[in-house]
């Protein structure tokens, strides 16, 4: 299936593949086989709400190989223009579908995101329950601009095929469309909170709630300070974008995020030093990395209540093959002291 044959929804602009889970799945292979560096992106609404306010990062998205419908919220902004999506194909139930295609594949990957150690707890406990998968390194997200280059080199010195960048919205996918093809990695994916997930740094909806749509809620009820403004405002704002949409009017433009340039990363990674941002040095290869504990989390598509017209999302992928994150840890920490780079996510 070439990139012009994949099936697609537009919302606010984007082009999202309309493709069942296998197909996704094929689609990827067939991105690899290309030898061409391809950057897949999990699409939910805070990623198009963003896109609307930021015209670079649109562009960003359309760059991208592959686009995924992430959340209910799509699902209902394609229901207004009388469309399905077959499966929602969110990050936390798809990732691990990448990664277990990878270990069929015998394809390498790589990690790079997160708070210190949190990526590498995530990586062992994942190649304990996928057989086959091969974690080739793993860096976490705290770095300078200037520490780039470094970075792109380890990547490309572990023979990595897949890049996993957990560094959230709109960070990683800027970051792996910027420099994906220097890793030498054929696959790059922005994940977003996948690997707090997995460590057990943030604490999973029940079941119940995400076959309903309703892990947007939870993770609300956890994170208020740090959520309200994506969910509490950005999910109106976003059901407003796609109903206008579906109506015939432009997706307009509300007042938001200032656009940062598409190029110049390191204005993306700020060297912040209020409010606990600092960036702390890479730790040298091999050294023992401290763990930090904290409530992070990937956004979660806007959600509204299920409709008989929407398709359901299939059984996630936690259930078929025993990947349920972790349980969470129990030792307090401070939100604030958890905040870093990837606090846009």
């Amino acid at each position: 299936m070439s990139a012009s044959d994949v099936p697609t929804i537009r919302l606010l602009g984007v082009d999202l593949a309309r493709l069942e889970t296998q197909e996704a799945l094929g689609k990827i292979e067939d991105l690899y086989g290309s030898g061409e560096p391809s950057l897949i992106a999990f699409t939910n609404a805070h990623t198009l709400n963003l896109a609307a306010e930021q015209p670079t990062y649109k562009k960003t998205l359309g760059r991208a190989a592959l686009r995924l419908n992430d959340g209910k919220g799509v699902m209902i902004a394609a229901w207004f223009q009388g469309k399905r999506f077959p499966h929602d194909l969110n990050g936390n139930f798809f990732t691990p579908r990448i990664l277990s295609l990878a270990a069929e594949r015998g394809w390498s990957v790589y990690f790079l995101g997160a708070a210190p150690g949190v990526a590498e707890v995530a990586a062992g406990r994942l190649v304990r329950l996928l057989p086959g998968l091969k974690v080739v390194g793993v860096r976490d997200g705290y770095f300078s601009p200037a520490e780039e280059g470094s970075i792109v080199e380890r990547i490309r010195s572990s023979g990595a095929d897949v890049v996993l960048a957990g560094l959230g919205n709109p960070l990683q996918e800027r970051w792996l469309l910027r420099h994906l093809a220097g890793t030498g990695a054929r696959i790059g994916v922005g994940v977003g909170a996948f690997f707090d997930f997995q460590a057990g740094e943030v604490e999973r909806a029940p079941y119940w709630m995400n076959l309903l749509g309703l892990e947007w809620l939870h993770r609300l009820v956890l994170e208020p300070r740090r959520m309200w403004r994506r969910y509490v405002l950005g999910n109106p704002r976003f059901l407003y974008r796609a109903a206008r949409e579906a109506l015939g009017g432009r997706a307009t433009r509300v007042r938001g995020p200032i656009d940062e340039p598409e190029t110049g990363i390191g204005s993306a990674i700020p060297q912040e030093t209020g409010n606990n941002l600092a960036i702390p040095q890479e730790k040298a290869a091999g050294s023992v990395v401290p763990q930090e504990r904290g409530k992070r989390s990937k956004a979660r598509g806007a959600s509204a209540s299920s409709h008989s017209d929407l398709p359901r999302r299939e059984q996630p992928m936690a259930e078929q093959i025993d990947l349920a994150p972790a349980a969470p840890k129990d030792e307090g920490s401070s939100s604030e002291e958890a905040e870093h780079v990837q606090r846009t996510r």
